[in-house]
């Protein structure tokens, strides 16, 4: 049900092209969130298995410059306190990763109504993903995260989620998901690839020392 352009359009946008992931190292370095503390910055529809090596990066990037930056904190200080990511059809490797990139810094995406996307098995989806994670851990990926970060009605979404679920025993009970779904969900959403980690830091440098040149001279 993916068309050809559609795989070539995610490959060019969301594996190749490090524009996209700028306005994290641009409102970091700029001291964005020391003048503004309340301002929330959360990129959606993204993968999230590049985040700790790039902040990794650009910790060492501020240490080395941050006598001449504007923020007053790292860039994985910032990441901590302000904000949030949203793996849409999260990867099994992000998941693994969940405590590298922050458990209570990233939330869980299904992606409706796109081919690619979890949606119908969105259930089997999240069984296999997060098989053997804790029950803590769970509800914060799937929703205390967002709630939280939003600063939203707790009490009224508990109630919609106990009537809609899925509830913890759906997603840690039961037999194992079948191979042939996972090989499904593998071949329209990407969910066994590997992480990418520090792959494109080279190519995202390039774009980030232009900024610093603004920056720092």
């Amino acid at each position: 049900a993916v068309t050809d352009e559609s795989r070539q359009f995610f490959t060019n946008f969301a594996m190749v092209n490090v524009e996209s992931r700028r306005p994290i190292w641009q409102l970091m370095l700029t001291g964005v969130f020391d003048r503004h503390p309340d301002l929330r910055y959360v990129p959606t529809e993204i993968r999230l298995d590049w985040i700790p090596a790039t902040l990794r990066h650009l910790d060492a990037v501020y240490e080395q410059n941050r006598d001449r930056l504007p923020a007053q904190r790292t860039p994985s200080e910032y990441w901590r306190t302000n904000c949030l990511g949203v793996g849409s059809f999260m990867h099994k490797a992000e998941v693994q990763m969940r405590h590298e990139i922050g458990v209570e810094n990233m939330i869980f995406g299904r992606d409706y109504p796109h081919p690619e996307g979890t949606w119908p098995h969105t259930t089997g989806w999240l069984r296999d993903a997060f098989e053997g994670v804790p029950d803590d851990e769970l509800r914060l990926v799937l929703g205390e995260n967002a709630v939280r970060f939003f600063g939203l009605d707790h009490a009224r979404l508990a109630e919609i989620a106990k009537r809609i679920g899925p509830t913890i025993d759906e997603l840690h009970g039961g037999a194992p998901v079948d191979e042939d779904l996972i090989e499904n969900f593998a071949l329209r959403g990407g969910y066994l690839k590997p992480p990418e980690g520090d792959a494109r830091l080279a190519q995202l440098d390039e774009v980030l020392r232009k900024d610093l040149v603004e920056l720092v001279g």
